[in-house]
């Protein structure tokens, strides 16, 4: 993946902390897709079932697992799971 991985918008890192520690989010200029990776996966779950189809600025937030390895380094822990998120514009 190219760019930087620790790119951080405090609007969703707002969103999503709420659910737990973030260990990365990315989020491109286009602002259409999020990679939102957690410290537990069980934060993450919680995540996926709180925000899915949740309206944000008058869309709904497509939520959706990544493949795993999606990054090409580790996270800063070791059971990190990644949501993505797609929001349609």
């Amino acid at each position: 993946m190219r760019g930087n991985t620790n790119l951080l918008s405090p609007g969703a890192q707002e969103l999503f902390g709420r659910f737990g520690d973030i260990a990365r989010l990315v989020l491109p200029p286009t602002r259409v897709l999020a990679l939102v990776e957690f410290l537990e996966p069980s934060d993450a779950r919680s995540a996926f079932r709180g925000l899915a189809y949740r309206r944000l600025q008058h869309v709904p937030l497509y939520l959706e697992w990544a493949p795993r390895g999606i990054f090409a380094g580790p996270a800063a822990a070791p059971s990190a799971q990644v949501c993505a998120v797609n929001a349609p514009r």
